[in-house]
């Protein structure tokens, strides 16, 4: 459910990202935080 949940995420950044270049990075830098939260969660469990 929650991979789902970022692909939508994800599509939904990159068609506003064709719009407005900002918007990717905006959206790469908190996926990045994401990331490195899971990765957190996934090495101390």
């Amino acid at each position: 459910m929650a991979n789902k949940k970022w692909n939508e995420t994800y599509v939904l950044w990159m068609g506003r990202g064709a719009q407005n270049p900002s918007m990717i990075v905006a959206a790469s830098l908190s996926f990045g935080q994401g990331l490195l939260l899971l990765s957190n969660l996934l090495y101390y469990t």
